[in-house]
């Protein structure tokens, strides 16, 4: 889910469960990896960077009950940083294709915005409005069109 990093993403939907039932999700950036996974306990998703449990400085695990991968243009910006490094500019005005990731699922969707005084409407690929979550929601802007990997669950025993 990333960063604004080129590289490859990719997103295991179907889920591998762990010992305490959840499913995993996996991202991957060139620069960073994420790994996204849904918390049956904790009914939202939780997330990893680079391998370690995304922690608060609170002690709160970080994570949503609904997170947004929208693609977008990305190019460098005007800004940077004291050591060379350029602050990469989203174009978030137009349209794309986006996903949707709520319930344990991912869902390809549509964003659209005319101007910057408009706000972005999300569609579902028929055509119909695309209902978001009640609550917090997380948006990962990249330019990477993701590769979703749906991998199996394991045999119940």
């Amino acid at each position: 889910i990333g960063s604004t990093a080129t590289g490859d993403i990719e997103l295991g939907a179907g889920g591998d469960v762990d010992e305490a039932g959840d499913e995993q999700r996996h991202v991957h950036t060139g620069v960073v990896d994420y790994e996204a996974y849904w918390s049956a306990a904790e009914e939202r998703f939780l997330l990893k960077h680079n391998g370690r449990e995304n922690i608060a400085s609170s002690g709160m695990h970080l994570g949503s009950t609904m997170m947004v991968i929208q693609i977008v243009k990305i190019s460098p910006s005007e800004y940077g940083d004291k050591f060379g490094g350029v602050t990469p500019k989203s174009e978030v005005i137009g349209s794309g294709d986006g996903y949707l990731l709520r319930n344990q699922r991912v869902v390809k969707a549509r964003w659209n915005r005319a101007s910057l005084s408009e706000a972005t409407t999300w569609s579902l690929e028929d055509g119909s409005p695309a209902y978001f979550a009640p609550g917090q929601i997380w948006f990962f802007l990249t330019d990477i069109e993701p590769e979703f990997t749906y991998l199996p669950k394991p045999a119940k025993s």
